[in-house]
């Protein structure tokens, strides 16, 4: 199956992310890559100097983007995800981060 790259989702990048940012309509009618991404985390969180490449619909990149850009896109895999109150949290993120806190008892 051959993967189609979707607005506003995050793709693993060699060893960094990329949030698919929009499509742009300019480089569509000429047949370029014509998604542009951003350098993110995991989460989607982008830095004030991310850096910022062009990707075609199936996940190739642009020859000139920059060095750390040029990885074929692949698709996170899921996560388990857990409801605490109003947030939601990664499962396996949460239970390590509270492995070591002890039930305070009323």
């Amino acid at each position: 199956m051959v993967m189609k790259l979707e607005i506003g989702k995050v793709y693993k990048c060699g060893d960094t992310f990329v949030y698919i940012e929009y499509k742009s309509q300019t480089l569509s009618k000429w047949r370029h890559y014509d998604y542009i991404g951003i350098e993110c985390t995991e989460s989607g969180k982008c830095s004030r100097y991310s850096r910022v490449g062009r990707f075609y619909m199936e996940g190739n990149w642009s020859h000139d983007n920059s060095i750390g850009l040029r990885f074929r896109l692949e698709e996170l895999p899921k996560r388990e995800t857990i409801k605490v109150g109003d947030s939601v949290f990664y499962k396996d993120e949460f239970e390590a981060a509270t492995k070591n806190l002890k039930r305070v008892e009323e």
